[in-house]
Order: C-alpha cells, then structure tokens, then sequence
C-alpha cells in the first residue's frame, strides 16, 4: 500500500483518502462483524499512510455493513460528505 501512495505522489497526484469494498460473504447473522472488520482495515490503512506524511481526510467504505456502523470512528459520516475538500 505504501509503494502505491508514493507512486502516486511522484505522478504529482494528492493521496486523500483510503476506500475498501471487502467482497467477501458475511457469516450469516453477522454482517456487524464483517461491518467491523471493514472500519478497522479502513482505519489500519488510514494510519499507515498518515504515519508516513499523507493527510488523509476520507475513508470511504463500500459494503452494506459499514453503511450500518454509521458512528464508527467517523467513516460512515466521512462518507456521506463523499469526502470533499
């Protein structure tokens, strides 16, 4: 992930934001735990980039659990301002 946002930095573009769409199947009964899974990759990828110098002001999830977390660490809020700057 690293190598790609510095790539992007050398193209002179302006890394953001991080976006998942997991694609995985959900356990029945528990779309909350693939919906949590989610947010921490989302997290765990805003974090490393941040760390390493770039400002990541939106992370966007794109399955039908993080649509139900919408408190979760300012994702889902993040997400429906579409992450304008």
């Amino acid at each position: 992930m690293l190598e790609v946002a510095h790539a992007v930095g050398e193209a002179g573009l302006h890394l953001v934001g991080v976006f998942t769409f997991p694609g995985h199947s959900y356990a029945p009964g528990k779309p909350g735990e693939a919906g949590e899974q989610e947010r921490r990759a989302l997290n765990d990828a805003a974090n490393a980039l941040v760390a390493v110098g770039f400002p990541i002001s939106c992370r966007s999830g794109g399955s039908t659990p993080t649509a139900l977390l919408t408190a979760a660490d300012g994702a889902s809020e993040t997400s429906r301002r579409l992450c304008a700057r």
